[in-house]
């Protein structure tokens, strides 16, 4: 008899983003006796956009994930081309879904799900799609009708917070009243260097008495760094001990940093600020942070906030998407509105100005966290998730 459920998860790529994270996550911390799981790429995982982001494939591995590749070999271009490499990738997936023996497809945002579901209801196996958002990221038609079929075919969509879920449910033109909320968790993050050695390696003043204020997150125009630039000044002005640090890939290119480093230059904050990717472990750049910011103008439920919760760091975030789930506003954190930069100087001048606050901010923050974002946590529901919708296939 059968004792592991055999998960396959359908990815794009693994260039380093919050899905990405939350899938490790999975990975690391699933029940290896009753679970195992595959990952399949439909992108090239080698291709220049995914390398200049940064790729996650070394991290799956050492979690024990095998990661297979489909076969994108070139061939016509235009619309013919698109839905004939979708057509291939199916095929591909379907044969691995049969060779191996899996048990439960996990479609993994539009890149994995536009060939995931079909090749699993093909193949009369259970499949869930995990999405963030509502609109497809591609607007042309086509897409949208994809989106829209792949959707209602899975047995379960799968969201990170309640407003997605609704937004979801809006959504889709044949609604599937399967739609489970299981947030995100992560387990805290390790540094692997000391202090010294990574405020060198970010080329950070050594001045001891500088408070670093910082925001993690992929270098990408949604997450409002430059709002964030705009508050900064305004707080320099206010408090000269600080520092900014800007730590994530540039997910599309380095154009978003060279204008991200014009405006430094413009708001002359030159020397005070520090925007650069970091290839070692995050852990090293989070024992930096003295308080931790998080403007973004568009997001789900990000990794980053849960991170700094992990850590007791005190937080200022925007009130976007399902951030105000996580973020109990002057309990746990302090939410702004999303684009106000004078909002968001505020809310870090009353931190500093107040670090007893500020650390009970972040104590309770860690009092959340350990309650409902852990890795363990995601990890149970996401492992009760699939063994339902084996057992019901099997009866």
């Amino acid at each position: 008899m059968k004792t592991r459920i055999h998960v396959l998860s359908v990815a794009g790529n693994l260039g380093f983003g919050g899905d990405e994270n939350r899938l490790l996550s999975f990975a690391q911390g699933m029940d290896r006796d009753r679970f195992r799981l595959t990952l399949v790429l439909t992108s090239p995982s080698d291709s220049p956009e995914v390398l200049a982001g940064g790729s996650m494939k070394k991290e799956f591995e050492r979690a024990g994930v095998e990661v297979l590749q489909v076969d994108r070999s070139s061939g016509p271009t235009g619309r013919i081309g698109v839905l004939k490499r979708i057509g291939a990738s199916i095929t591909q997936i379907q044969r691995l879904i049969l060779k191996l023996g899996i048990d439960v497809v996990d479609a993994r945002l539009d890149a994995g799900s536009i060939a995931g579901v079909p090749a699993a209801r093909w193949t009369g196996r259970p499949s869930v799609v995990t999405d963030y958002a509502a609109t497809p990221v591609r607007k042309y038609p086509m897409w949208q009708v994809a989106r829209q079929a792949t959707f209602g075919s899975a047995d379960f969509v799968i969201t990170d917070s309640q407003i997605r879920a609704r937004e979801i449910r809006q959504w889709m033109l044949r609604p599937n009243p399967q739609i489970r909320v299981i947030p995100n968790g992560i387990s805290p993050p390790r540094p692997e260097r000391g202090l010294a050695e990574t405020r060198a390696a970010l080329g950070i003043p050594t001045d001891r008495n500088l408070l670093i204020i910082g925001q993690i997150s992929g270098l990408v125009p949604y997450k409002g760094h430059g709002v964030v630039l705009e508050a900064a000044q305004q707080i320099l002005k206010r408090d000269p001990r600080v520092f900014f640090l800007f730590i994530g890939f540039a997910r599309f290119g380095v154009d978003y940093v060279r204008e991200l480093e014009q405006k430094v230059a413009s708001l002359d904050i030159v020397g005070r600020v520090r925007i650069a990717s970091y290839p070692g472990a995050i852990g090293d750049v989070w024992q930096l942070l003295d308080i931790h910011v998080h403007g973004t103008l568009w997001d789900s439920l990000p990794n980053a906030i849960i991170e700094g919760m992990s850590l007791a760091k005190p937080l200022v975030a925007t009130m976007v998407g399902g951030i105000p789930e996580m973020v109990r506003s002057g309990k746990t954190g302090l939410l702004v509105p999303p684009g106000d930069s004078t909002a968001l100087a505020s809310a870090v001048l009353q931190l500093l100005e107040e670090p007893d606050y500020a650390a009970r901010l972040g104590l309770a923050a860690f009092s959340l966290y350990r309650r409902e974002y852990t890795q363990e946590i995601m990890t149970r529901r996401l492992e009760s998730l699939f063994v339902e919708l084996t057992q019901a296939k099997r009866g």
